[in-house]
């Protein structure tokens, strides 16, 4: 028979009604005599009731009937017995009394419980992620994606916004992330690449006049394993023309308030708060700071020029944060905090408490009237090269208030990190992009390309959350010579930026007009959401953290034909 409605959506409304379901079997109970039969499809659960099942025709199979087989079944929907009735459950108001069913499908025995959300390691679920995705708590969350999906499309077409697909399969570019490369079978010893992102792409849309884009793209980076990525992953690109920064900022800020109120019914307050990247390194260690906690750091060098502590004295930088009545942290902790320095590098942690004053009179006259130090408070310092220092003290920061288990004043806290250096070190000692070299400096640090590159800022803007970097964006180069400029001082030469990148800057000599975007990594978005620490708990077919997949048992090896067609020899 054809289904009349989803399991989960019986309600009072169809009592009386003959209905008609099909789904998995959640859960049996046998009540002496009388059959209760949990039935769960994609909307829930709704409980089937079989009065004196064994002289029922279909006494066989429900004896034999177990959890997880397909069945369908039809009965008429009823009202529970008042006492009976499940308020945990969405239909638990009602009852179906079974008048026929049918085994659909059966099952072999499970590699863990579904019907109940207990602990299952993850290389398990992973591997069998069909049934994981049976479970209700992930169900949910792939329901709420693509909700989040909609609205994300919904709020983008009503702002005027045009989704385009731009390719996947493109040519090879240096820079940014390392890529996914695919040989060409036609074209021997050539290769494509999986887009990292749709950067250029979306750029060449703004040129075409495609003045306000968006799409929620797939992207591809062959990264080194980390907790939260993924090397396929799923991201919202955004580009506009005619716009500056702020423009961007107030869109997506716009986006969030629709995300927020719509999923959490929170009313995000805008605009939010602009920190520049100096500012954000300097007061929080980290170009990605929690601002729902306090502890920020202080400049102290000045204080600590007078200290009798000599390491302190002679530190070119002194840095710390003043912890407020903290004193029953214990010397345990403060001794880990201290190891935890030394393991990064570090010379270690100096905390000073008020009893302790007359080891450093001088500091602490500063500390009381400067800082208010209080009986109670401890002051953890630590002195070295201010950049280094300043990293260090934001993963104390960070690990104190995971230790110290300290409740945030705010649920969310949203900040705009802006003016990021236009150029870094890699760890090779060469010049890198801070973000992609496709990104305009600030007018007023043009004159830096001949002197000082590492100087030049860039018009850059991250949107951060709770600490973590939701995504990122800039106002792009439209200049042909100042994007040359970029690659020669990136290291490119004539030869390297015409085979690369000859198609933009060709495409940029043709009128291309003010623009900039952002990209905001959905998979992260979906998990801040829902509350939910890793990203695979909001992706339907994600990778382990190796990269590896246990479902499909990927990456796997290759017929020798196949290699061979595509001119690929591995070596032993």
């Amino acid at each position: 028979m054809k289904r009349t409605i989803y399991a989960g959506n019986v309600s009072v409304e169809h009592v009386g009604e003959n209905v008609t379901i099909k789904g998995w079997v959640q859960k049996i109970r046998n009540h002496g005599g009388v059959l209760f039969v949990d039935v769960r499809d994609r909307e829930g659960v709704v409980q089937t009731v079989w009065p004196d099942f064994f002289n029922s025709i279909h006494a066989d199979l429900l004896v034999a009937i177990k959890p997880e087989e397909v069945v369908e079944i039809s009965g008429s929907v009823r009202r529970r017995p008042e006492e009976s009735v499940n308020h945990q459950m969405k239909t638990g108001e009602v009852e179906i009394l079974g008048s026929d069913i049918i085994r659909i499908s059966s099952t072999l025995p499970l590699p863990f419980e579904i019907s109940r959300e207990i602990q299952v390691k993850e290389s398990l679920r992973m591997k069998y992620r069909y049934l994981d995705l049976r479970r209700e708590s992930l169900s949910k969350n792939i329901f709420f994606r693509s909700k989040i999906s909609k609205l994300v499309r919904d709020f983008f077409h009503r702002n005027g916004f045009i989704e385009v697909e731009t390719p996947l399969i493109v040519k090879y570019t240096p820079g940014g992330a390392r890529n996914f490369l695919i040989p060409s079978r036609l074209f021997t010893g050539k290769f494509f690449a999986l887009a990292e992102s749709p950067q250029i792409y979306k750029q060449l849309l703004m040129i075409a006049n495609f003045d306000k884009y968006f799409q929620l793209s797939k992207c591809f980076r062959d990264e080194d394993p980390r907790s939260d990525r993924q090397i396929e992953f799923t991201q919202i690109d955004v580009e506009m023309s005619f716009i500056d920064e702020l423009e961007v900022m107030r869109l997506i800020e716009d986006l969030f308030y629709v995300l927020w109120k719509e999923i959490l019914n929170i009313e995000l307050v805008q605009p939010y708060k602009i920190l520049t990247y100096h500012e954000a390194i300097c007061r929080y260690g980290t170009d990605k700071p929690d601002l729902r906690f306090g502890l920020e750091i202080e400049d102290l060098t000045s204080i600590f020029q007078h200290s009798t502590f000599q390491y302190l004295r002679e530190a070119s930088f002194v840095g710390g944060i003043i912890c407020r009545k903290a004193s029953k942290i214990s010397r345990k902790y403060l001794q880990g905090y201290d190891e935890f320095i030394k393991s990064q590098g570090g010379k270690g942690v100096k905390v000073f408490k008020l009893d302790e004053e007359e080891k450093d009179p001088e500091v602490f006259k500063v500390l009381k009237t400067k800082y208010y130090f209080q009986p109670g408070d401890l002051l953890l310092v630590m002195g070295g090269e201010k950049f280094h220092s300043l990293e260090l003290l934001g993963l104390l920061r960070k690990n104190i208030i995971e230790v110290e288990n300290i409740i945030p004043d705010k649920e969310f806290e949203l900040v705009w990190v802006v003016d990021f250096p236009l150029f870094e070190l890699n760890n090779e000692g060469n010049i890198t992009s801070k973000h992609h070299p496709f990104t305009s400096p600030l007018v007023e640090d043009i004159p830096l390309f001949s002197t000082n590159p590492l100087m030049m800022r860039a018009r850059s803007y991250d949107i951060v959350v709770n600490g973590v970097e939701l995504g990122g964006g800039s106002i792009r180069i439209i200049s042909r010579d100042i994007q040359q400029e970029v690659f020669k001082t990136l290291g490119l030469s004539d030869k390297d930026i015409e085979e690369k990148f000859g198609f933009l800057l060709k495409a940029l000599s043709f009128g291309a007009p003010p623009h900039g975007g952002i990209a905001l990594g959905f998979d992260r978005l979906v998990a801040i959401l829902l509350g939910e620490e890793s990203i695979r708990e909001v992706i339907a077919f994600p990778k382990m953290t190796s990269t590896y997949d246990p479902l499909t048992d990927a990456p796997s090896e290759v017929e020798y034909q196949q290699l061979k067609n595509l001119h690929i020899k591995v070596e032993e």
